[in-house]
């Protein structure tokens, strides 16, 4: 292509375009084959201080300005060198912003593609997207990071890889992406800049649990070889001066880590009770792990590791797992389940891009990044995106719920391409599986359908776990979630049920008020409040109560409704159906947090003697 770019950066002396100057510009000309074609770099002086963060952080000082052009003059220059060239920047709204501001005429109708957003579409598991991260990720040459050509050619070199990756990407994929985005400069970048039609021959979704390219197989031979006898001494072996850990650079020796890792593989091997408490620094995750993995080795049995945190989950089965297993040679499958709402649904995600609008920007990019990333994944985990502030909302419409699952009628589960459906056939394989409460608790629930049968569980952050399962048994409805389920019916299905919406916002207005009148209007919007008996017997709480039992009402009718509707039309599945069973589930809920406002029966009890009469499944859903 003979279409030349001018990837260009701004230092300055703050981050307002109104208050801020700027100190020095830096821009590359090149074309999208990576030829240089010119590069362009002067200080400005800003006629005020910088501030002194600023020169630590670029090393430019007030001497280095001393007779430097005006920001104007400089901006102009700017213009100049990129005439009859594209612009492109790193967070592109942030240079413009600048530029605009001084010279509008020259740079206000220009469109500039923005690396941070086509880095995010097109690298959508990278831990970071800043500059420097990215290109030390990609072997990027970025000499200074914070000063503006060596920024500038960065970002070049970025935009460059960008394109190539975007023109290597399935084909069926890049289609797709130019069906959601024609205009603006993501369209243009998509549809002008990326030549061909994409590689015909790659998948747009890869199957679960294939790895890639083939890799070398380790020598095991190599690795540390269980030499028998008590568990309890093999783990100490292990994490002892002369084990496989020890061979690595951040290795230490701790007495208590080991002590611990015998009391572990005692208490595995008598199949007994332990209860541990451990203080920062003594590694209790490798000291449990590593008899937990001998012991699965040896044949003992299953094991199952709940962590609090979604985070710890993924450090165990990303980072000390894998030590561990790699130092040893007997293979043991380790597996990381996590609840359903973390795997992407591929048909509630199918609807959604026939649904959601193409003038809604944040929606748009969430889409491109997710058809890139079903080309990547293994897994369908939606941890393993780098989200944005509002993807996290919008993946609510696409993640696995329970209430919207067609289970075996649905194609995705069939054809084994479900991610959640996977996730739970490899961890019921797997002889340790790695979870969190949350998850566990939802088992017991169950009576063992999630996890299967286990012969050994460790909780971790076990002092968490009351208040996890608090959280987890309790009741729990937005108000968000009566418009999310009725973003799933057609408009011209949506009559009639407009009591329903209003009865739950008024009924969430309360709450709302309620909180405020009790915590103070600071804290209603995400607070809690215990139900003492004074809060009991308040008179806001009897109007929540009456509320609630009329929203209830409401959408128990709408739902009806709704399930009328598919009944005249002999559609046995649609979406009006699962929105019908959704809104059932929230009016059964309503419904049971309206009694629990008044009841002090511990939940136990409450399962047993449900003053509704709901069957087991709506107690679930509740």
């Amino acid at each position: 292509m003979n279409r030349e770019f001018v990837a260009f950066d701004l230092e300055t002396t703050g981050l307002s375009p109104k208050t801020d100057r700027i100190i020095e510009i830096g821009a590359v000309r090149f074309t999208c084959a990576g030829e240089i074609l010119g590069e362009l770099e002067l200080f400005v002086d800003p006629s005020m201080d910088i501030p002194l963060a600023v020169q630590r952080l670029t090393g430019i000082s007030m001497r280095d300005l001393e007779g430097a052009p005006t920001p104007r003059e400089g901006v102009a220059q700017l213009a100049d060198f990129c005439d009859g060239a594209d612009l492109v920047a790193h967070g592109a709204g942030f240079d413009m912003a600048h530029c605009i501001a001084l010279l509008p005429e020259a740079f206000s109708a220009r469109r500039c593609f923005d690396t941070l957003d086509l880095a995010r579409v097109l690298l959508p598991t990278a831990p970071s997207h800043s500059l420097p991260q990215l290109s030390r990720r990609l072997a990027i040459e970025h000499s200074k990071p914070h000063r503006a050509k060596p920024d500038a050619a960065a970002t070049a070199g970025l935009f460059t890889m960008m394109a190539e990756r975007a023109a290597a990407l399935p084909a069926t994929t890049l289609a797709a992406i130019r069906d959601v985005v024609s205009s603006g400069a993501l369209g243009e970048f998509f549809g002008d800049v990326v030549s061909g039609d994409g590689d015909a021959t790659r998948p747009s979704l890869r199957p679960h649990g294939s790895t890639g390219d083939a890799r070398p197989v380790p020598d095991t031979a190599a690795r540390w070889s269980d030499p028998g006898g008590p568990l309890e001494d093999a783990a100490a072996a292990f994490l002892g001066p002369d084990g496989p850990l020890a061979l690595h650079d951040e290795y230490e020796l701790r007495d208590e880590q080991i002590a611990m890792a015998r009391a572990v593989a005692q208490v595995l091997d008598r199949r007994q009770r332990l209860l541990v408490e451990a203080g920062t620094g003594i590694g209790k995750s490798l000291a449990y792990l590593v008899p937990v993995i001998l012991w699965a080795a040896r044949g003992g049995g299953r094991a199952v590791i709940a962590t609090q945190t979604i985070t710890l989950q993924e450090q165990l089965a990303a980072r000390d797992a894998p030590r561990v297993l790699e130092a040893l040679a007997a293979p043991v499958d380790v597996a990381m389940l996590k609840g359903r709402h973390h795997y992407i649904s591929l048909r509630r995600w199918e609807n959604f891009l026939q649904r959601f609008s193409r003038q809604d920007e944040a929606a748009v990019k969430f889409a491109l990044m997710i058809l890139v990333w079903l080309t990547e994944t293994t897994t369908g985990d939606r941890g393993e995106l780098h989200f944005g502030a509002l993807d996290r909302d919008i993946w609510r419409m696409v993640q696995s719920e329970a209430d919207d699952c067609l289970g075996s009628a649905c194609a995705n589960w069939r054809t084994g391409r479900c991610f959640m459906a996977a996730a739970r056939r490899s961890a019921a394989a797997a002889p340790v599986v790695i979870t969190n409460h949350a998850l566990l608790l939802a088992d017991s629930e169950l009576q063992g359908r999630v996890l299967s049968d286990y012969q050994a569980l460790i909780v971790d952050e076990g002092h968490r776990l009351e208040e996890s399962a608090t959280r987890q048994l309790g009741t729990r409805v937005r108000g968000a979630d009566v418009d999310l389920v009725l973003q799933r019916v057609a408009p011209a299905r949506l009559d009639h049920i407009g009591e329903a919406t209003d009865a739950a916002r008024r009924l969430f207005g309360e709450i709302k008020g309620f909180l405020g009148t009790h915590l103070g209007r600071d804290n209603n919007a995400n607070g809690t409040c215990a139900l003492t008996a004074e809060v009991r017997a308040s008179a806001g709480l009897v109007t929540i109560r009456k509320l609630a039992e009329q929203a209830a009402t409401e959408l128990g009718a709408a739902a009806t409704h709704l399930q009328s509707l598919v009944v005249a039309t002999s559609q046995e599945i649609d979406e009006t159906a699962l929105a019908a069973v959704s809104l059932r589930g929230i009016a059964a809920g309503l419904r049971c947090g309206r009694n629990r406002l008044s009841c002090t029966r511990r939940r136990s009890t409450w399962r047993r003697h449900c003053p509704m009469g709901y069957s087991r499944r709506e107690q679930q859903l509740c």
